[in-house]
């Protein structure tokens, strides 16, 4: 089983350990105006609403794509290379997993945001395209391609990956921002 597979599962094993499902709001406060309660403003003065828990999702490709080892080791390397802090030497190395996978999509992401840093816009909005169609279930990479088809003045695109962004998390802060970006 792959490190990246074990650390996913390890992940939502976690999280469905330590956050507990709470309700959209607390309605013990709730104050209901009748005879009986004379002091009772109005309701929706003490209802205080909570954001609704954002479960973690897994894309069937993520689950079905299986990394050949090359691919992986590049990637490997690429982390280390990014903890000494070397650019040049992990765009290197995320392009040789790229060679290795076509549909490697954390290398194309990361890829992508690097083209991104570096102002290839056009190149950059092509990779993260890419990464998110892959993994269509990742919130991150559909935001960031949002941000990536904002940048080559694509509005259509950048809104549809936007709000495919926050259908998984309606926090989204990258998705968000294209959004009021995109507003007249």
């Amino acid at each position: 089983m792959s490190r990246l597979l074990i650390l996913v599962l390890l992940t939502v094993s976690l999280f469905a350990q330590q956050r507990p499902i709470t309700p959209f709001f607390d309605a013990s406060v709730r104050c209901i105006p009748g005879p009986n309660s004379p002091d009772c403003a109005a309701p929706e003065d003490h209802i205080t609403f909570q954001p609704r828990p954002v479960a973690p999702s897994v894309s069937v490709h993520r689950l079905a794509h299986k990394v050949p080892s090359k691919a992986r080791k590049a990637w490997n390397r690429a982390v280390d290379a990014a903890a000494t802090g070397r650019p040049h030497q992990i765009v290197a190395l995320l392009d040789e997993a790229i060679a290795q996978d076509a549909e490697f999509a954390d290398a194309l992401h990361m890829r992508g945001l690097f083209a991104f840093q570096s102002k290839d816009f056009s190149r950059a909005a092509e990779l993260l395209d890419r990464a998110a169609r892959l993994d269509n279930a990742n919130p991150v990479f559909l935001a960031d391609a949002a941000v990536g088809q904002l940048s080559v003045r694509n509005p259509v695109a950048a809104e549809r990956h936007a709000r495919a962004a926050l259908r998984l998390n309606p926090l989204q802060p990258r998705a968000l921002a294209v959004l009021n970006n995109l507003k007249p």
